[in-house]
């Protein structure tokens, strides 16, 4: 099985700068920055500070670092999808592979789901963290409903291979 829950707005704020300014002294100051929380690698230049409080300060540094800072805590809805079968799950609408190998434990990536826009990051083996266009996250909710049903029903209903050989 698996498990869905949608999270309350969580504070998140984009950070996006050059290469170099990221090899230098920006990485650690948003690193700071994210006290409790983390920061998903989205690309090379762009980041998202995920953050498990109101943040207070600092933003003076990071920009004097060469950052543009723009808070998308409104623009994103949090869901997290964890079990044996969140893998499976995701696989319905996401093009990636999401085994452990491929997408380890930390891994962000911003892509499709369901044709939705999302980014997805890796919390555990069985457990994904998927941030949502808020648009889009009522029906994005129905959606995983929807699939988590046809895996339920999948796993649960007769064995397909054995009504093909007995017809």
């Amino acid at each position: 099985m698996c498990k869905i829950s949608r999270s309350p707005i969580a504070v998140m704020v984009e950070v996006v700068a050059s290469r170099e300014a990221w090899a230098g002294e920006l990485s650690q100051l948003v690193a700071d920055m994210a006290s409790g929380g983390f920061v998903l690698n989205l690309s090379s230049e762009r980041r998202i500070l995920r953050a498990a409080h109101e943040l207070e300060g600092g933003w003076e540094a990071v920009t004097a670092a060469g950052a543009r800072i723009v808070d998308v805590s409104h623009a994103w809805a949090p869901f997290s999808i964890e079990g044996p079968w969140a893998q499976d799950l995701l696989t319905r609408g996401i093009a990636l592979d999401l085994h452990e190998r491929a997408f380890p434990t930390g891994h962000a990536v911003s892509t499709l789901c369901g044709r939705v826009p999302v980014i997805l990051h890796a919390v555990g083996a069985d457990r994904f963290d998927l941030y949502v266009a808020t648009s889009w996250a009522n029906w994005f909710s129905d959606w995983l409903e929807a699939v988590r049903a046809t895996l339920i029903q999948g796993r649960n209903g007769p064995d397909q291979r054995k009504l093909r050989l007995a017809g």
